[in-house]
């Protein structure tokens, strides 16, 4: 029978049990246990070192592209975020939607010759849609610096037409984000006319020589300001662009969204949007959480054309009542 509670446990390892014996007072020869057989010498990972040449050039990538003008083609998808193109194409969605609610209500109510009247009205506007988005070709233009861009959307930076533009709470919260992105370039650069900062972002990254000699840890800083710049500038500009449907949820039922915009203001909106960089489709209403992949949007879109037809068959009653 164990003397005490230790001497039922399982045998320690003899490795630990020598470290053990000599982190504390050394035994004699009589105590003193076999050593274990020496095993292979264990060596923990060091953080890896940035390579200074890699800093360096990718430096100088993102101040070029901030401070470069580019070629770009602008598609027909772009064409079409200009206010003007916006509000027909809105105007041209209303009028679709309208003559395929008339049909389907004819057509429940068993009218054959208004029902094929509005499937003529309705191919007809459909083709003429066609035809205008086709007119709406691509181009090739020059555009501005991501800098200079950040820069004309501050009011009073010196765009005048752009700046007669910039009214209404949306555009100040833009300028006001905008405004501290170019605030941290100009403190790094020493700047303070943001009409110079390009010459003096461009003279600051020509230091990265010297910081890779004498300061590498200025040299990893300033690389991540730069690409932050890049990368925060593009989305203040560009932020994700997302379609609104004008329809109910098919899963909780509401059509309208209350949300909060960049000055804190309660908005409508539609419950339903379609984001255009992922083609994922949710619904907005806080608890809802219905999504739908983009394998899934036509699914969805037999749900809504579903929907409509049921509220197009509950007006012709009222009408009729």
């Amino acid at each position: 029978m164990p003397r005490c509670a230790c001497d039922a446990r399982e045998p320690i390892a003899p490795g630990w049990l020598e470290h053990a014996a000599t982190s504390t007072s050394r035994p004699g020869p009589a105590h003193r246990m076999p050593r274990s057989p020496k095993g292979p010498r264990v060596t923990h990972p060091q953080p890896e070192t940035p390579d200074l040449g890699t800093l360096q050039l990718r430096l100088d990538v993102a101040i070029a592209q901030l401070v470069q003008p580019t070629t770009v083609d602008i598609t027909r998808d772009q064409l079409d975020e200009s206010p003007a193109a916006r509000e027909l194409v809105a105007d041209e969605q209303a009028e679709l939607a309208d003559l395929e609610r008339r049909h389907a209500a004819h057509q429940k109510a068993r009218r054959h010759g208004q029902a094929a009247r509005t499937l003529q009205a309705l191919i007809a506007a459909r083709q003429r849609v066609q035809a205008q988005q086709q007119a709406r070709q691509p181009r090739r233009t020059r555009v501005p610096s991501l800098l200079q861009q950040l820069i004309d959307a501050i009011p009073g930076s010196g765009n005048t037409d752009h700046n007669n533009a910039s009214t209404g709470a949306h555009r100040a919260a833009l300028a006001l984000n905008v405004l501290d992105l170019i605030t941290a370039m100009q403190r790094a650069a020493g700047n303070r006319d943001h009409n110079t900062l390009a010459n003096d972002l461009r003279a600051w990254a020509a230091r990265s020589g010297e910081w890779r000699t004498t300061n590498p840890d200025y040299l990893q800083h300033a690389t991540t300001w730069a690409e932050h710049w890049v990368t925060t500038g593009r989305a203040l500009l560009d932020p994700p662009k997302r379609w609104a449907v004008a329809a109910s949820c098919p899963q909780c039922g509401h059509a309208i969204a209350y949300s909060r915009d960049d000055t804190g203001d309660v908005v409508r909106r539609p419950a339903l949007e379609l984001d255009r960089t992922t083609g994922v489709a949710r619904c907005t209403i806080p608890g809802c959480g219905a999504r739908w992949a983009p394998e899934q949007l036509l699914f969805l879109a037999r749900l809504l054309e579903e929907q409509r037809a049921a509220e197009a068959d509950t007006e012709e009653l009222q009408l009729a009542g």
